[in-house]
């Protein structure tokens, strides 16, 4: 009687409280429950969802945001970004975010330019971003003419990149003609003009500030002044506007 009892309450709160039910796990969800194999594991989903043809244009759009913003989280842990760059995925994952920042969707770009803005602040990340051609795409999108978020993202991984020597070094001698320097005094002159539709709040500075740091050799040097850095710099301290930035610049043109 007793156990009859027990199971009669047993169906009781079954049917009162029922058992949710199951939901599929859906692998291209980011999650919170990757631990340090977070990289790997969000880079496995981005690579498929990368190659996704057809379907629900709107889901992979979604699904690529949400699993850049969390790898940028996963390269917050220290230990996280020293695996990732060093390990013998670094071309990989180089390869994965370079095309990643010719998305069609703009926050994709920005997405994939702050990841790479991340593994910039250290040296193994700066020498891969260089070599795997990342630093050459990312100065073609300060221009980027569907989003001021997109160009401001691509100035500040930029300023991360020339912020030390090596990065500094890389960008001005070893880049194939100074492609990045071109890119970057194009830019500027292009976003300062009057009435310009490609003018972004605080992506000057930047691009001053990164100039000022890349500005320090001959070849480097030349190529600015070739893209008419000179009158650029002229003009701006006339205008009494970015001061410190431009005379930042010009004191590293004339030094």
């Amino acid at each position: 009687m007793g156990k009859r009892a027990a199971f009669v309450v047993s169906d009781q709160l079954a049917s009162r409280y029922p058992y949710p039910e199951d939901n599929p796990y859906d692998f291209e969800e980011p999650s919170i429950a990757y631990g340090r194999n977070g990289v790997t594991k969000t880079l496995q989903v981005l690579e498929g969802l990368k190659d996704a043809s057809g379907g629900d244009e709107e889901r992979t759009a979604r699904l690529k945001r949400e699993n850049i913003e969390k790898l940028f989280e996963a390269l917050n842990d220290h230990r996280t970004i020293g695996d990732t760059v060093i390990s013998a995925q670094q071309s990989k994952v180089m390869g994965l975010l370079k095309e990643l920042l010719t998305d069609a969707d703009p926050a994709v770009r920005q997405g994939a330019a702050r990841v790479l803005g991340r593994l910039a602040t250290l040296i193994q990340g700066r020498q891969a971003l260089c070599e795997s051609g990342c630093a050459e795409s990312i100065a073609g999108m300060l221009e980027d003419m569907d989003s001021a978020d997109v160009r401001l993202e691509a100035g500040r991984t930029l300023t991360v990149l020339t912020c030390s020597v090596d990065g500094r070094d890389e960008v001005a001698e070893k880049l194939s003609d100074g492609a990045v320097v071109v890119k970057m005094v194009r830019a500027l002159v292009a976003i300062s003009a009057k009435h310009s539709s490609l003018a972004t709040k605080g992506l000057a500075e930047l691009l001053l500030e990164s100039l000022a740091n890349v500005l320090v050799g001959d070849k480097a040097i030349k190529i600015a002044l070739g893209e008419d850095m000179m009158p650029f710099l002229v003009h701006t301290l006339k205008k009494r506007r970015m001061n410190i930035e431009a005379m930042k610049a010009l004191v590293s043109i004339c030094s």
